[in-house]
């Protein structure tokens, strides 16, 4: 059984009902909950707590098996296997595992593995579901919306397709199930309030690669483009009240491409001559280890070890140490550079362990981490666990489980934060909630001057 990539992200799919027919259904049981009977292949594969020993089921699986046949012969109503197998696999997303730990169909760990390598297919846009309005939270880098200019804070009116008539939508929910039931490649006209007056964008429903990076100083703005969102062009608004000497990043997710579009970034960085850095992990509900580990090599200061510990993961039985790709702090960063971070509620997972490695290391104080309210709290998300995805079969017809396997604490202070996040008690100020994040950003940026 092969090992996937380690996974630390907030972000986890929806645990939809999915329903499958009952050949779909016996297949799968078989698959997973009885063992490979070859004596050749008999190597104790184990899934949700049941074990092969010596060839043999256990006394629980060889009871369920009878239970099974039990109630279909004797039970006063029909009981179908789509029914029977219904109900354990629901049971084993919703009952058995945590909300970060789920069974994948071989549908479901294809569209997973898919978005891991950054693409995206929609239109791109993260909208706020809480409202009676449709207002847009964030659009998604290098996605159809970023393309047509559209903006966090813009509030959709209308919509339709393109050369029809715009209609009113009731709410976001709308809104996207409108969206979702587009064709691929459907070209939609949109209409949004932005300020006192209505703009209109037409985009395409398609495929892209997202970009995860911004880069923007007083003077300039770069994001990632193209077909593989690798390509660091000029575009957006440059921060004109940000001071001289800084550049301000922003960082989405540990995902996809971001290694190579945060490297970018510091090339840029590198190149402006800048000494002083805005990092904001905003709504960055994780990623990769690997990215994590990619990313956190230019942040770790007082470490003059080649490899700086960035993370140790607590399996119970053992622990293992997590390491920065290397060690790039002092080609980019002077000894009086200052590195300020921007964080909130959506800030999870490998954001947080990205955090503690830079403090750890010296490269931030508290005092420089602000944390965005939300809600009228001021906090990270607090999830210091991480997930590790194990796969079945080969080829593409592949299933999976992910399993929450360890917990995981910063590299010298040995702090997790799970279940409490980051704190203003920790010695971060506190940023009063703006309308648009980028409100918030300005309010930033006058406390640092």
């Amino acid at each position: 059984m092969e090992e996937e990539k380690t996974e630390i992200t907030q972000t986890q799919p929806k645990k939809e009902k999915r329903v499958r027919t009952p050949e779909e259904k016996k297949k799968l049981f078989l698959r997973i909950f009885i063992p490979i009977l070859s004596v050749v292949l008999a190597t104790g594969v184990f899934f949700a707590g049941f074990f092969v020993r010596q060839g043999t089921l256990d006394e629980g699986m060889q009871t369920l098996i009878r239970i099974k046949d039990t109630i279909q012969k004797e039970y006063y109503e029909d009981i179908s296997d789509k029914a029977f197998y219904d109900t354990i696999f629901e049971a084993v997303n919703e009952n058995l595992l945590d909300d970060y730990s789920r069974y994948m169909d071989s549908e479901e760990y294809a569209k997973a593995r898919t978005e891991a390598t950054g693409a995206q297919s929609g239109i791109g846009l993260v909208l706020y579901t809480g409202g009676t309005n449709a207002s847009i939270v964030r659009v998604i880098g290098n996605s159809p919306a970023e393309q047509a200019g559209l903006l966090a804070g813009d509030i959709i009116q209308r919509y339709a397709k393109k050369g029809e008539t715009l209609t009113a939508g009731e709410n976001a929910s709308a809104f996207f199930a409108y969206v979702s039931a587009l064709p691929k490649n459907t070209e939609i006209t949109i209409e949004v309030l932005r300020g006192e007056g209505t703009l209109n964008f037409t985009l395409k429903k398609s495929t892209y690669a997202e970009g995860y990076v911004y880069y923007r100083t007083r003077t300039s703005a770069y994001r990632c483009t193209g077909a593989d969102a690798l390509t660091f062009k000029v575009g957006g608004e440059p921060l004109a009240d940000l001071p001289d000497d800084t550049a301000y990043i922003r960082l989405t997710a540990f995902n996809g491409s971001a290694t190579k579009q945060f490297a970018s970034a510091m090339s840029r960085f590198k190149t402006d001559g800048k000494k002083n850095l805005l990092l904001d992990l905003r709504a960055n509900g994780g990623g990769y280890m690997d990215i994590l580990q990619d990313i956190a090599k230019y942040f770790c200061k007082s470490s003059k070890k080649l490899l700086p510990l960035i993370a140790i993961a607590d399996y119970g039985e053992k622990q293992q140490k997590y390491y920065a790709s290397g060690n790039d702090y002092d080609e980019y960063f002077k000894g009086d550079s200052k590195i300020y971070v921007i964080a909130d509620s959506g800030t999870a997972s490998a954001s947080e362990v990205l955090l503690g490695a830079i403090l750890d290391y010296g490269a931030t104080s508290p005092q420089n981490v602000y944390l965005c309210e939300r809600d009228g709290v001021a906090k990270t998300y607090g999830k210091g666990i991480m997930q590790t995805t194990y796969p079945f079969g080969i080829g593409s017809g592949q299933d999976a489980i992910k399993l929450t396997t360890a917990k995981l604490f910063w590299p010298n202070s040995g702090k997790c934060i799970h279940g409490r996040g980051y704190l203003p008690n920790d010695g971060a100020k506190t940023v009063a909630e703006g309308n648009t994040e980028e409100i918030e950003l300005q309010s930033i940026i006058a406390q640092m001057r």
